[in-house]
């Protein structure tokens, strides 16, 4: 899959991108909602994982705004456990396991595969 990973934090980032790539993903890395936002415009991609917290445009408002023009999953990112609830996307709780990261993936790929 072609992933965009979406984190104001650079070592999230990072991590992400080689567990993501060591699991057979292409990723595109950026640093905060507004970038993402433009990047998604430019290009196509099968799934967005996104940090909730960032400045500028915050994780929910991002993934509102994806949902809003496309039907790519996303997938939020979040330490607060207590703000699941709050939005109609898949969650990885942080810190996570590449195991961790694989299971979610994996349950958003056969939605991937059916909207192709």
């Amino acid at each position: 899959m072609k992933l965009l990973v979406v984190d104001d934090d650079p070592m999230i980032r990072e991590v992400c991108r080689v567990m993501l790539q060591s699991l057979g993903h292409s990723v595109t890395l950026s640093k905060n909602g507004s970038e993402a936002m433009e990047l998604f415009t430019s290009d196509c991609f099968d799934l967005v994982l996104s940090d909730r917290m960032m400045p500028e445009v915050d994780g929910i408002s991002l993934l509102t705004w994806i949902k809003s023009i496309s039907d790519v999953p996303c997938i939020l990112m979040t330490a607060d456990s207590d703000q699941f609830g709050e939005a109609n996307y898949s969650v990885l709780k942080k810190p996570f396991t590449q195991a961790a990261l694989k299971v979610v993936l994996d349950s958003v790929d056969s939605l991937v595969i059916v909207n192709k």
